[in-house]
C-alpha cells in the first residue's frame, strides 16, 4: 500500500513537471498567433457634387457601409459604426455607400451609382482610426430627369385626373431646399388625385433604375411608372411629418413593362380620416 502511494506521488511529480513545460509553450503559441484588431470609426458619409446641373441636389440618406480592407469584406454596418479591423500597418481602405431600398429600414442596399471611397490608412493594433468618407455619382451615370421644382414656368410635372390640384409652390420656407417644392392638395370629399411626370426616355436593359426624392406628407401616397403600353404601381408611402428621403428601385418594373417612354406617376388617394391631405416633394429625379 505504502509502495503504491510512493509510485502514484512520483507519477504526479512527473506530471506536474511535464506540465510546467509544455503548457507554457502552448500558451505562448496560441499568443503569437492571436490578432489584435485595430478598430475603424466611421459616423456619417457625406454626397459630394462637382456639378449641380448634372446630377442635381446632393441630399441622401446614406445608412450603410460596405468596408473593405485590402479587398477584403470587413462586413456591412449601420452607421454610426466601430469597425473591428485585423489588419495592422499600411493597408488599402475602401467604403462601399449604401441606403434603405424602397424605404425598408431592414433592406440595405448597396447604392450603384455612388462611386466608391478609397484611402490608403495605417492601422494600430487597439486604436481607433475616424474617418469621414465622401462619395459622389458615378462617372458615366445616365440622369435623364431632374426636377428640383425651383422654376415653376416650365413644369414636368402636372395633374391628370382626380379631384385636387397639383402646384409649384414657390415658397422657401416650405422646400426642403432651394425656392419651391411639388404641392399636392386633395380636399375632403374629392376622388384620388393623380399626376404625372413628362415623358422621360429611358432605354432597356440597363443594369439598374431608380427614383430618388425627398417628401413629406400627413397622408398615404403611391408612387409608379408607366408607359403608353402598361403601368404598375411600386410602392406607398405613409405620412410623415418631417422630410425624408426616399430611393426607389423601379428595375424589375422597367424590365417588365413594355415600352420606353416612360412618365412617373403619384397618386393621393382620398382618406376620409385627413381632411386636408397635403403632399409635398422635392429633388425627383430618375437615375440609370
Amino acid at each position: 500500500m505504502l509502495r503504491s502511494m510512493h509510485k502514484n506521488k512520483n507519477i504526479a511529480f512527473i506530471i506536474i513537471l511535464i506540465s510546467g513545460f509544455v503548457l507554457p509553450f502552448f500558451s505562448t503559441g496560441c499568443a503569437d498567433k492571436a490578432q489584435i484588431p485595430a478598430f475603424l470609426r466611421i459616423d456619417t458619409i457625406i454626397l459630394d457634387s462637382t456639378s449641380y446641373d448634372s446630377v442635381g441636389s446632393t441630399s441622401h440618406k446614406i445608412r450603410f457601409a460596405w468596408v473593405y480592407a485590402d479587398d477584403n469584406l470587413q462586413g456591412v454596418y449601420q452607421l454610426p459604426c466601430r469597425v473591428p479591423i485585423l489588419k495592422s500597418g499600411l493597408t488599402n481602405l475602401k467604403i462601399f455607400a449604401g441606403v434603405n431600398e424602397n424605404g425598408v429600414g431592414e433592406q440595405a442596399l448597396q447604392y450603384p451609382f455612388y462611386a466608391y471611397y478609397e484611402s490608403n490608412v495605417n492601422f494600430i493594433p487597439e486604436d481607433t482610426l475616424t474617418i469621414t468618407p465622401h462619395v459622389r455619382y458615378n462617372k458615366g451615370l445616365k440622369i435623364p430627369y431632374i426636377e428640383d421644382f425651383n422654376i415653376d414656368f416650365s413644369p414636368t410635372v402636372s395633374k391628370d385626373m382626380g379631384g385636387g390640384f397639383f402646384d409649384y409652390l414657390m415658397d422657401p420656407t416650405r422646400a426642403f431646399e432651394g425656392n419651391g417644392c411639388g404641392y399636392f392638395y386633395l380636399p375632403d370629399g374629392e376622388q384620388a388625385l393623380i399626376c404625372t411626370t413628362n415623358v422621360i426616355t429611358t432605354p432597356k436593359n440597363k443594369a439598374a433604375y431608380m427614383v430618388e426624392f425627398n417628401y413629406k406628407n400627413n397622408c398615404d401616397f403611391l408612387v409608379g411608372i408607366r408607359t403608353s403600353q402598361d403601368g404598375e404601381t411600386i410602392l406607398g408611402l405613409r405620412a410623415r411629418d418631417s422630410w425624408n428621403k426616399i430611393y426607389l428601385n423601379i428595375t424589375p418594373a422597367v424590365d417588365a413593362i413594355p415600352g420606353t417612354d416612360l412618365k412617373i406617376f403619384f397618386i393621393v388617394p382620398q382618406d376620409t380620416l385627413v381632411p386636408i391631405q397635403e403632399v409635398y416633394i422635392d429633388n425627383l429625379k430618375l437615375l440609370f
